[in-house]
C-alpha cells in the first residue's frame, strides 16, 4: 500500500513535468520572431538613443535652427510609447491625441524659450546664432579653420600695398513728376565710386529701396525717436543678413580708381494706403545698400542706410532732393569686414 501510493506521487509528478515540458515546447513553437521594424522601433525608444538626440535637437533648436526642435516632441512620443502609458486605449480617441498634446507641449514650450532668449539678445544687438558661432570657433578652432597639410614655404614676393575705398557717392530719385504715386513703383539710382588708388577686387554690391514705418514725431518725442531708431535697425539687419548670404563668393568684378558704376533700385508697387503714409509722415522711404571687396591690404565693407526728406528748393534748374542718414547708423565707410556685426 505504502509501495502503490509513492508510485503515485511519483508518476503524477513525472507527468506534470512533462505536462510543462509539453506547453513550453508549444509556447516557443508559437511565438512570433518579431520582424525588423519592431526591432528597429525598439532600439530607437531605447533611452541611451533618444536622450542624446532630443538634447542635441533642444540645443540646436533654441540656439540656431526652430523647427529640429520637433526631433524634440518625436523623442518624447517615443518614450511615452516606450511606457506604455496608454497601451490598450482606443487608438483615435486617446493614443493619437495624448501623443499630438505631449508632443505639441514640449515644442511649444522650447519655442517659446527660443524666441525669448532672440529678443533678449536682439535687444542687446546680438545674435544668437553668431554668438554660438563665435563660441564654437574660440572653443573648437579647428571646427572653423581645418589644419592644412604643411607645403614648403615659398619666398614672400613683395607687395604693393595700395589700398582701395568705395563710397556711395549719390541716390536719386528717377521720376519726372510724383515721386510717391499709388499703382507705381518708386525707382532709385544709387553711384557707389572707388577713391582711392588702390583696385578694389571681387567687389559685391547690393542695395534696396523700401517704405520703413515712422513712429510719432522723432523730433520731439525721445519715445518716438527710440522706436523709429529701432525700426531702422530691424530692416536695416534684415537686408544685411540677406546679403551676406550672397556676398561670400563676391561677383569677381574689379573696380579701378574712379569708377563710379551705378545701381538701380525699384520698391513694389506702392498701394493707396502706402502714399498716403507718406504723404502724412507715417513713412518715410529708405535707401539700403552694401559693398564688400578686398585690397591688399585686406577685406572691407561700405554701408548705406538713408532715408528722403522730400525736396528742398532748385539747383540749376533741378529739383534738390534731400536724402538724411538714419538715426541708427549704419552709414560707415570701408570699415574691416565682420559678418558678426552689424
Amino acid at each position: 500500500m505504502g509501495d502503490g501510493s509513492q508510485w503515485g506521487r511519483a508518476g503524477r509528478s513525472l507527468r506534470r513535468a512533462q505536462a510543462r515540458a509539453l506547453a513550453k515546447e508549444i509556447q516557443t513553437e508559437w511565438r512570433e520572431e518579431p520582424r525588423l521594424r519592431h526591432k528597429l522601433l525598439g532600439f530607437i525608444e531605447q533611452p541611451l538613443f533618444t536622450l542624446p538626440v532630443g538634447i542635441l535637437g533642444g540645443i540646436v533648436g533654441i540656439v540656431l535652427y526652430a523647427p529640429v526642435l520637433v526631433v524634440c516632441g518625436v523623442c518624447v512620443i517615443l518614450a511615452f510609447h516606450r511606457a506604455g502609458v496608454v497601451r490598450g486605449e482606443a487608438l483615435w480617441r486617446v493614443q493619437l491625441p495624448s501623443y499630438v498634446l505631449l508632443s505639441g507641449l514640449v515644442v511649444s514650450v522650447l519655442f517659446g524659450l527660443h524666441v525669448m532668449l532672440d529678443r533678449k539678445f536682439a535687444q542687446s544687438n546680438i545674435s544668437l546664432s553668431n554668438l554660438f558661432v563665435a563660441a564654437m570657433a574660440k572653443q573648437y578652432p579647428w571646427l572653423v579653420s581645418p589644419p592644412k597639410a604643411e607645403t614648403p614655404a615659398l619666398p614672400e614676393r613683395p607687395r604693393s600695398h595700395q589700398e582701395a575705398s568705395i563710397e556711395f557717392t549719390k541716390t536719386e530719385i528717377h521720376t519726372d513728376d510724383s515721386v510717391f504715386m499709388s499703382g507705381y513703383p518708386t525707382t532709385v539710382i544709387i553711384g557707389y565710386k572707388n577713391t582711392a588708388s588702390g583696385a578694389a577686387h571681387d567687389v559685391y554690391t547690393e542695395a534696396i529701396v523700401e517704405l520703413v514705418k515712422r513712429h510719432g514725431n522723432i523730433y520731439t518725442s525721445r519715445h518716438d525717436l527710440e522706436l523709429s531708431e529701432r525700426e531702422e535697425n530691424k530692416h536695416f539687419r534684415a537686408f544685411r543678413k540677406n546679403w551676406l548670404s550672397h556676398s561670400y563668393l563676391g561677383e569677381g568684378n574689379d573696380q579701378q580708381k574712379d569708377d563710379e558704376p551705378i545701381m538701380v533700385a525699384h520698391t513694389p508697387p506702392l498701394t493707396w494706403q502706402e502714399t498716403a503714409d507718406v504723404a502724412a509722415g507715417r513713412a518715410y522711404l529708405y535707401a539700403f545698400g552694401a559693398i564688400k571687396w578686398h585690397d591688399d591690404t585686406g577685406t572691407y565693407e561700405t554701408d548705406l542706410c538713408s532715408f528722403y526728406n522730400g525736396i528742398d528748393g532748385v539747383e540749376s534748374g533741378v529739383r534738390k532732393v534731400v536724402w538724411t542718414k538714419c538715426m541708427s547708423g549704419h552709414y560707415r565707410v570701408r570699415r574691416p569686414f565682420d559678418p558678426f556685426k552689424d
